[in-house]
């Protein structure tokens, strides 16, 4: 295993930011004194060790947004933490045993931390069971169970939130119905404690699976204020790579029209696997291939980038040391 670096979480910037988009991967110690994460820098291309006593310390989620959510099991204290900077911003105690969430559970940001108006909102994957919160110690977490089929009798809210996303400061997500999308609007209301409230529109363009393909896998990416949605297909249903990637822009002020886009311009995207959600990165800025599909797979190390031009797909590997069967988290540049 080639080790560039290491470096510990009590001294200094923990992370150069043109290292980031990073893989983060678990690492076995045998001195547990100090947690140990392994970073794979995806646009240097090297692996890294760091020592992070925070995330040792407390249950984590990533987010699209870059900002990472941690909750101490003993004192409850909850904050959003910048694994760059080390900068906390402080959220309500923890209250309604935000730990005993699924790793997979889907947290999202509505603006930066700083934003007056940020909301903070966990939607627990395997209950129809929301969280949401206003940054600064002196709030509350607010807990609502919600109508699964509140939008339509054929419709499960709950199936849809693995894509919860942000878009303009609101909450989407987005479901797939007989070749066509249903995008969930999310809103809460600016009284305390009152239910969120879900509003649904259907696109009329129907989306075309390309013949020979069986399975599609779609994922939901912000980007410049817009949303994408990465279509990924293919031939058999455990196959481990998509033969095939497509990405749709969905009008938000056109009723959710489908457009296919031919490219992505000086964009990339990025995928992840444990988590599901989709970031987007000016590629040239970090030192990345532009037009591509940066993507995750589970229980798999590789990084697979899908040319979307020329339609290929290229596997790199993070490590040779890394066990083939682990799942890295996604890590990018916060708000």
């Amino acid at each position: 295993m080639k080790i560039i670096g290491t470096g510990s979480s009590e001294k200094g910037p923990l992370l150069d930011r043109s290292h980031v988009p990073l893989l983060l991967f678990d690492y076995d110690e045998p001195d547990r004194s100090t947690y140990v994460k392994l970073l794979y820098s995806v646009p240097a291309g090297e692996l890294q060790v760091r020592r992070f006593a925070e995330l040792g310390e407390h249950f984590y989620w990533t987010t699209p947004q870059g900002w990472m959510l941690l909750v101490h099991p003993s004192t409850r204290d909850t904050f959003l933490w910048n694994p760059l900077t080390r900068a906390r911003v402080a959220l309500p105690p923890e209250r309604d045993n935000l730990e005993e969430l699924q790793p997979d559970a889907r947290c999202v940001l509505s603006h930066a931390p700083a934003h007056p108006g940020c909301v903070v909102l966990i939607a627990d994957l395997e209950e129809t069971v929301l969280w949401h919160c206003h940054p600064g110690a002196g709030g509350r977490w607010l807990r609502h169970e919600y109508d699964d089929h509140a939008v339509s009798p054929d419709v499960s809210i709950s199936y849809s939130m693995s894509m919860l996303t942000t878009v303009g400061g609101k909450f989407y997500s987005v479901d797939h119905l007989q070749k066509r999308f249903l995008v969930v609007a999310l809103e809460f209301s600016p009284v305390d404690g009152a239910a969120p409230q879900f509003t649904a529109v259907a696109t009329n363009d129907a989306e075309h699976t390309p013949a020979g393909h069986s399975t599609t896998v779609f994922r939901a990416v912000e980007s410049d204020g817009e949303l994408f949605l990465v279509a990924m297909y293919y031939v058999k249903p455990r196959d481990r790579v998509a033969s095939k990637i497509s990405v749709l822009k969905l009008d938000l002020l056109k009723r959710a029209k489908v457009e296919v886009m031919s490219t992505l311009g000086e964009r990339s995207f990025f995928l992840a696997a444990s988590s599901k959600f989709g970031a987007s990165v000016r590629a040239k800025q970090v030192g990345l291939k532009e037009n591509c599909i940066y993507y995750l797979k589970p229980d798999d190390k590789g990084l697979y980038v899908y040319d979307l031009g020329r339609g290929t797909t290229t596997m790199y590997n993070p490590g040779l040391d890394l066990e083939d069967d682990v799942t890295p988290e996604l890590l990018v540049t916060p708000w």
